[in-house]
């Protein structure tokens, strides 16, 4: 995290709530400079304004804070335009606030005071452990799959290879699609003439786990499965790697991204780098700031050639959306 950002919107956030004069129209301000979807993560603001709540100053923080992530210069022009109708600061006060001299405002920078609002920073969701649902003849395909969400960063659960056949199956198997947050169900025909297979997924949807399905002959879901899409894909590790990507990326692109930085060669980098670049587009601001640290930090991707390519398409897609501290060395890599 950005230590001075962290301060600026302390001692912004600060002055903006001891000298409010009027209740500030939080939600049309943030849509006129563009950043009314930060509501959707700090939904607690115009809440604590409007009931008077304890939190609202750490709201007021935490929302200055994601705006100066996202776009620096469009934040302070957002910062001025609500100190200028919401406050009665001299336009000599302004500036001073604008360029947060914090002695100005006694404003303590212990690292204590950015706990609540730095916390869910950095932290996006990711599948952790998946149960991977499959016809015993197609055992090798599921190996396969097993191994593609090992390297996204998530425990796959094989019942041929993890439950011994002296374990009481059923038990186990409930067990084990309890403690996951994803399954992948390897459709086939003889996926749908499997009593457990249906079984299983129809326990996945009660429990509300995500279901991925990966149609390995065309077979198209049926029973429990019928609304959710699946296509055959190509039995290669690349095609189903990215098709597993494509099935739930708001998941999927986290735990992918987390695993960038421990990327051992110059070409599983630049392999994993390449799953990605369709989803370049819809980064958020946390995804763009792991993205960056991770490439900064790894030289099996900062010294690759081949992640050249992947590296300038994702800069020339989301540059604005780069942390201002990060922004020079990830260019120095390019």
């Amino acid at each position: 995290m950005n230590d001075n950002l962290q301060l600026n919107a302390l001692t912004i956030g600060t002055y903006i709530f001891q000298n409010e004069n009027n209740q500030i129209s939080w939600r049309v301000i943030l849509e006129a400079f563009g950043f009314e979807h930060l509501l959707e993560t700090n939904v607690r603001l115009i809440r604590s304004q409007n009931f008077g709540d304890d939190d609202y100053l750490d709201n007021i923080v935490k929302i200055i804070y994601d705006a100066m992530k996202e776009n620096y210069e469009n934040s302070l022009k957002m910062v001025k335009y609500i100190l200028i109708n919401y406050t009665d600061s001299s336009e000599n006060e302004i500036e001073k606030i604008i360029n947060s001299d914090s002695e100005i405002f006694n404003i303590d920078s212990s690292e204590e005071l950015f706990e609540d609002i730095s916390s869910p920073g950095n932290e996006e969701e990711i599948f952790e452990k998946a149960f991977i649902s499959y016809s015993t003849e197609n055992k090798s395909i599921a190996h396969t799959i097993k191994e593609i969400l090992e390297d996204f960063g998530i425990n796959g659960f094989l019942a041929h290879e993890d439950i011994e056949m002296s374990q009481e199956w059923q038990d186990t198997l409930m067990k084990e699609l309890g403690e996951v947050n994803l399954v992948v169900a390897i459709l086939s025909e003889d996926f749908n003439k499997s009593f457990f297979c249906i079984q299983e997924v129809g326990i996945a949807l009660y429990n509300n786990i995500t279901i991925i399905p990966i149609s390995i002959d065309g077979t198209k879901p049926e029973g429990f499965l019928k609304k959710i899409q699946s296509k055959k894909v190509n039995l290669d590790k690349d095609s189903i790697s990215i098709n597993l990507i494509k099935a739930s990326p708001e998941f999927m692109v986290n735990n992918v991204i987390n695993t960038l930085e421990f990327r051992p060669t110059f070409d599983d980098s630049a392999r994993v780098l390449n799953y990605l670049i369709p989803f370049f587009k819809n980064f958020n601001v946390n995804q763009v700031e792991n993205f960056v640290k991770a490439a900064i930090k790894n030289d099996q991707i900062y010294k690759a050639r081949n992640c050249k390519v992947p590296l300038n398409k994702f800069y020339n897609i989301n540059k604005d959306k780069i942390p201002l501290n990060l922004l020079e060395e990830f260019k120095n890599i390019l």
